[in-house]
């Protein structure tokens, strides 16, 4: 029986890196809304991704792709502030 693949592999240069699946559909989900072109392309690549074979960006979408990573560390820093001030659930 195959293993399960519960993530996404890029190849950057002559590293590979693994990315556990969920978040890198995360990512292609905030790619795909955000207005450069090339961070786009690269939702469509991570979507497209097989489990046989890395994902290759070019320069242009790894660099797109850095800024949506960027943005959305902002946006986790935010919810985490947001989180300290609501009250906690009684269990």
């Amino acid at each position: 029986m195959p293993q399960r693949l519960d993530f996404v592999r890029f190849r950057i240069g002559n590293y590979e890196l693994d990315v556990a699946f969920t978040v890198a559909l995360e990512l292609a989900e905030r790619a795909a809304r955000a207005p450069d072109e090339h961070a786009r392309t690269a939702a469509a690549r991570i979507r497209g991704a097989g489990a046989s074979r890395p994902i290759r960006l070019s320069a242009e979408e790894r660099a797109a792709l850095g800024r949506v990573i960027d943005e959305w560390e902002v946006d986790v820093e935010t919810v985490h502030r947001l989180r300290t001030h609501l009250p906690r659930s009684h269990d």
